[in-house]
Parts: C-alpha cells; structure tokens; sequence
C-alpha cells in the first residue's frame, strides 16, 4: 500500500513541476514572472539540502527543471547569493566532521558530563542572508548533497555565462541583502 501511494506521489509531484514549468512559460513569453518567484527559488534552494532524502530530492528536482528551463533566473541576485551561501554553508557543515573530531574528541572521553556538548551540529546559519539549513547527521551524505549542488551549480552558471553574461556578471557585483 506504501508502495502505490509512493508512485502516485512521484507522478503527482512531476505533474505539479510539468504545470508549472508551463505556466511559467506562458508568463514568461509576456515577460510577466511572478514577484514571488525570486523568494520559491531561494527556499528550493534550502530545501534541496533538506535532511530527508525524498523532499531533497523533490526539491533539487523542481529547482533544477526551473533554472535550466529558464537560464536567465540565474541573474537574480536573491538566488545567485542563495545558491553561493548555501554552497558555503553545506561546505562548512562537511568540515564540521573534522572540527568535531579534533576539538571534542578529547573533551567528551574526559568527562562524561560534557558527552552532550560532543554531538554533531545539524544546523548552520548565515548572518549575512539569514539562511538556515538543518542538515543530516552523516557527513557522507552531507559530501554528496555538496557535490551535486557544487557540480549543478557549476552548469547553471555556464548555462546563464552562456545566454546573459553581462546580466551575470552585474548580478555578482551586486552586494546580497
């Protein structure tokens, strides 16, 4: 029974991608993109580092059919600035397996009422455009969600360098708010 409400979940959530790929490029074609749009991707782009496996996924999915469907979204700086933080902030969680193992490894042998403060860190925020992201706990996970995002970031760009790069390169100057 899991298993036939999985697939109609997978159908249903490729049809609600399908329809709104469509509908963006009926707007699109009246250069009338939503206002909200800016704000839908920069939460994609959190949610594709979601801890569980299947909304990560859904959401990588839904965010890369987007850009690639519309190169020219990667010159809003809400999403460009989302997408480089994110990055950093999935790289420093990476590095947190080491920082965790050096600092506290010791600490938490030697007192057990410090074992506590040895967990690892699942969450990792950014002051400067107040991003959160709750991440797994396993760090081989964590390397993988940064590969992909690193690798398909990496062709989201070449694709925007490739349709507007004036546009891109104004985008980047621009300070993130």
């Amino acid at each position: 029974m899991a298993h036939g409400w999985l697939s109609i979940s997978i159908l249903s959530t490729r049809q609600v991608i399908r329809d709104s790929i469509n509908d963006l490029n009926s707007k699109a074609s009246q250069q009338a993109l939503p206002k909200h749009l800016s704000s839908e991707l920069h939460t994609l782009v959190v949610l594709s580092t979601h801890r569980i496996a299947k909304a990560r996924d859904i959401a990588f999915k839904y965010l890369n059919r987007l850009i690639t469907s519309f190169p020219s979204l990667m010159c809003d700086p809400v999403l460009v600035f989302a997408i480089l933080e994110v990055l950093t902030l999935l790289q420093r969680s990476c590095e947190n397996e080491y920082v965790d193992e050096v600092i506290h490894l010791d600490t938490c042998f030697r007192d057990a009422a410090n074992i506590a403060k040895c967990n690892p860190v699942y969450e990792f925020h950014s002051d400067r455009t107040g991003i959160s992201l709750q991440v797994t706990d396993s760090y081989q996970v964590r390397n993988d969600i940064l590969g992909q995002l690193k690798r398909t970031a990496n062709s989201w760009f070449e694709l925007a360098l490739g349709r507007a790069p004036m546009e891109l390169q104004s985008t980047l100057q621009v300070r993130p708010t």
